[in-house]
């Protein structure tokens, strides 16, 4: 059988190339740490390596949005507390106001007192956050949701009653504000003198405020200061009440939070070791294959190199 010399060559140049080819792809293999280093290499990984680096992209997105919501809730959680403080103040200057020993004198004290945890408590309900959001305002966390009727000389809320709701999880949301009728506004006493009612806006606790402050000022033109004085004692109770529904529920959304992150770590540990599995490179394997075909490329220039020295006869059998 006769062997064409050109035949030889290129089939011997080609198989050093195609040798030198591997050996550099490891090479590549061994410097980047990882086992895939174009699509090709193992085309239904690389399929599964996207898919899972869009899973953990989404993992990581949920995570941080629990972790900005955590924020705003204990920072709101905060200001619950702040608001507790307040109204067991108020309270305590209620019960001072309900002793029917106090002179007229007591009383503008008293007013004064009142004023001024009437302006702490609004201060509270119309607080926002440094981006000056508003932490009562349910959805409409822009505009201040505690503000004076020009009209009506009444307080009212004129936030949202609807919440904002943040995606914290496959299939999970929670709300990251809050409605702040839930907390002072909708408080309707068991009764209201002179038939002051919802009708006429006063279902909150700050015109409540409002009404006995004027009372305490003005005891003896006041009509009915002593139910002014009870009506006040009402909402109080109301409004205290609302305020711990609202923190618990707060709580609740905290502990949800919690629960989530344990859960997305847990899945991003699973996600980060499939991903480990399918691209990165076994270094002891890749190593020895390196060096195996290192000497097959070695051996196999050493033949081409003694064989291009024969002559066409050398060929012939």
């Amino acid at each position: 059988m006769r062997i064409s010399t050109n035949t030889f060559i290129e089939g011997s140049v080609g198989r050093l190339t195609d040798l030198q080819s591997k050996i550099s792809k490891v090479q590549q293999q061994i410097s980047t740490g990882k086992r895939l280093i174009t699509p090709s290499d193992d085309p239904i990984a690389a399929a599964q390596v996207v898919e899972i680096n869009q899973s953990i992209a989404v993992n990581e997105q949920f995570a941080k949005n629990r972790l900005q919501l955590a924020n705003n809730l204990n920072q709101t959680d905060v200001s619950l507390s702040n608001i507790t403080d307040v109204l067991q103040n108020i309270n305590e200057t209620i019960v001072s106001a309900s002793n029917g020993l106090n002179s007229a004198e007591d009383k503008l004290v008293m007013a004064t007192t009142l004023q001024g945890q009437f302006d702490q408590l609004l201060s509270l309900a119309n607080s926002s956050d440094s981006a000056g959001n508003y932490t009562f305002a349910g959805n409409n966390s822009s505009s201040q949701p505690f503000v004076k009727n020009a009209g009506t000389g009444f307080w009212e809320y004129v936030g949202s009653k609807e919440n904002t709701v943040v995606n914290v999880d496959y299939n999970s949301t929670l709300s990251s504000t809050i409605v702040g009728s839930n907390l002072f506004a909708n408080a309707k006493a068991p009764t209201l003198s002179n038939n002051q009612g919802q009708d006429q806006g006063l279902d909150n606790i700050f015109n409540q405020l409002s009404i006995a402050i004027e009372a305490l000022k003005n005891p003896t033109t006041t009509t009915n200061f002593e139910a002014s004085i009870s009506n006040l004692a009402s909402y109080f109770d109301l409004a205290l009440n609302q305020v711990n529904a609202v923190r618990s529920d707060v709580g609740n959304r905290l502990k949800m939070i919690d629960q989530l992150d344990s859960l997305g770590s847990s899945r991003g540990l699973q996600l980060t070791q499939s991903l480990s599995n399918l691209q990165d490179l076994d270094y002891t394997k890749a190593i020895s294959d390196f060096t195996r075909q290192q000497t097959v490329l070695q051996a196999a220039q050493q033949t081409f190199a003694q064989a291009s020295k024969l002559s066409l006869f050398d060929y012939l059998k």
